[in-house]
């Protein structure tokens, strides 16, 4: 009957999971089976950034990708032309500034200008906004100037992404590109904040807290925030995008040092003293670029460049760490699942965060976290996929360790507690307050010693066993149950009526030997004597004292029993 249920569990649980993969792949065939040509998603605005020039008689085009090689830098001013062509309503102007504030004319009206919010704290840049500007119908055919004003120099000159038409349709098109980025940018934080969340509130904190995975949660959750910062969503919908900014540029600068403490948690990086005397200098960079945007002379932007340095610093600390493994993996030609499977998170993450800070340092585009968000989603899975063969390997260790533990205080042959258990129940009775009612029954087997020497000690085995059995289901019903001798048990009963639990389980107590030697499966009639006292303090003397009394009337029974058997 148990194997056929077993059978049965196993085809449901197969069915299942072969539902389950059906309905996968019915989902995979309808999203990519399906025709879309009788559908197409149509906006209403253009992308208008080829008809731009730098006159405007139109006869010199632009490249906006590299917007700062046409700025007059004495003059700190760009202007570009458009030819508004004939309107049939009002539309609007979107575009993308970064570093720099703007100005808008129509037929040399100013209709726009960069606003942003004030304070001496700010970096000098107005940040990276999402210009809107209302076009009316009555601009047709006249000429729009965007003035471009220099903030930094022209390496820090970006203007893109400009599109003229629907406004709804042109921030839906900006989120849509953008959804799948922002949705993973937010998982990457939500990560961190579980990881740093489950080891640093109390309820899941355990003995031997995992700090590395609090410096990868710190370190996932950075970067999580700049890769959501990077996306120019979030710039669509806040007021102050000054703070945006300067939250990006903290970020760079910070993010790069809990990576360094994760690697240090495990392969003892800190140890050695060019990478101790690296992070020094990175803490020691942090705490200047507090100074400088607090001081006002210049501001965090100006710090980047340094920022950038230490991430490839970090990316061949990263390749390093990944060499010498692997050079340790051929010159002991062991390979060990869990730093492998680092390894390629490692790979992952410094091949990304080296294409994202080359792509940083030479021209500014829309998203320059795609690769390092990719990468840094490779490096979490692996080392998550890492973790849990570590936690899977201490529950394998944790267990033999119970094993052992339990085999120290259980006995053997019998199952109930030993005398070491027994030892140290007493010891924590001892602990506790004066007010302690503890029955104590001592319990000895009769004629064990004649079993062993007549009939051989697995006899001598047997009846201890059945000894046992009947002890643990009448007096272990109400108490503990130790066997602290080769023949002798004891049972400490807890709470309160202990005369009346002690007579109930006495009962039930020999009745139980009663049927047992109705049976006549054992080797010899088994006859079991006890006595039982209380103890009403927990001082040692009076356990003792309750020790001593159930001892004498334990072999005052025991001299009872073996009178009956003698006139019996």
């Amino acid at each position: 009957m148990k194997r056929k249920y077993r059978h049965g569990n196993k085809l449901i649980k197969g069915m299942y999971f072969l539902g389950l993969i059906g309905m996968i792949l019915l989902i995979v065939f309808i999203y990519f089976g399906k025709n879309t040509n009788n559908i197409k998603k149509k906006y209403e605005f253009e992308n208008i950034e080829q008809y731009w020039h730098l006159t405007k008689q139109g006869t010199e085009s632009i490249d906006f990708t590299s917007l700062g090689s046409y700025m007059d830098e004495e003059k700190g001013v760009l202007s570009l032309y458009y030819q508004i062509p004939e309107l049939e309503d009002k539309q609007t102007l979107v575009y993308r500034s970064k570093d720099v504030y703007t100005k808008v004319l129509v037929d040399g009206q100013q209709i726009y200008e960069t606003k942003v919010y004030e304070s001496p704290y700010y970096n000098r840049s107005p940040g990276n906004i999402w210009n809107q500007i209302d076009i009316e119908r009555s601009y047709g055919g006249k000429c729009l100037e965007l003035q471009v004003y220099m903030v930094y120099d022209t390496n820090a000159i970006t203007v893109d992404y400009i599109r003229l038409g629907d406004e709804a349709d042109i921030i839906h098109s900006i989120v849509s590109d953008k959804l799948m980025a922002v949705f993973l940018s937010i998982l990457m934080i939500l990560i961190g904040i579980v990881m740093i969340f489950m080891q640093m509130v109390p309820v899941f904190q355990r003995k031997n807290r995992n700090k590395g995975i609090i410096y990868l949660g710190l370190y996932a959750t950075l970067l999580g925030g700049w890769c959501l910062l990077e996306t120019n969503v979030l710039q669509l919908y806040m007021d102050d995008v000054r703070i945006v900014q300067l939250l990006d540029n903290m970020v760079m600068i910070v993010d790069n040092l809990p990576l360094i403490f994760y690697m240090d948690y495990y392969y003892n990086l800190l140890k050695k003293p060019l990478i101790r005397i690296y992070a020094y200098l990175q803490v020691g960079y942090i705490l200047l670029c507090v100074v400088v945007q607090f001081s006002g002379r210049m501001d965090l932007h100006h710090m980047l460049k340094g920022a950038w340095i230490c991430t490839f610093l970090n990316v061949a600390l990263l390749f390093g760490c990944s060499i010498y493994f692997c050079y340790q993996f051929i010159k002991t030609k062991k390979l060990d699942k869990q730093v492998a499977i680092q390894l390629f998170g490692i790979l992952a993450l410094a091949v990304a965060t080296f294409i994202s800070a080359s792509n940083y340092t030479q021209v500014d585009t829309m998203d320059r976290a795609q690769f390092l968000r990719a990468g840094m989603l490779f490096f979490i899975i692996f080392f998550g996929i890492s973790s849990q063969i570590r936690t899977y390997q201490l529950m394998e260790q944790g267990l033999k360790y119970d094993i052992v533990k339990n085999l120290a205080y259980v006995d053997g042959l019998t199952g109930v507690g030993n005398r070491t258990a027994y030892l140290e129940k007493l010891e924590k009775l001892e602990q506790q307050a004066e007010h302690l009612s503890l029955g104590i029954v001592f319990l000895d087997i009769n004629n064990l010693k004649q079993v062993n020497d007549q009939q051989g000690h697995d006899q001598g085995d047997t009846l201890i066993c059945s000894a046992a059995n009947i002890i643990q289901n009448t007096y272990g019903k109400k108490g503990k149950v130790f066997r602290i001798g080769g023949d002798e048990f004891c049972v400490l009963l807890e709470g309160e009526d202990l005369d009346s639990c002690y007579q109930e389980a006495t009962k039930e107590f020999y009745h139980a030997i009663d049927e047992v030697n109705k049976e006549d499966n054992l080797p010899a009639i088994l006859q079991i004597a006890q006595g039982f006292s209380i103890c009403r303090t927990a001082k040692a003397s009076e356990v003792n004292k309750a020790i001593s009394e159930a001892d004498e009337r334990m072999y005052l029974d025991k001299r009872r029993l073996k009178q009956l058997e003698k006139t019996s």
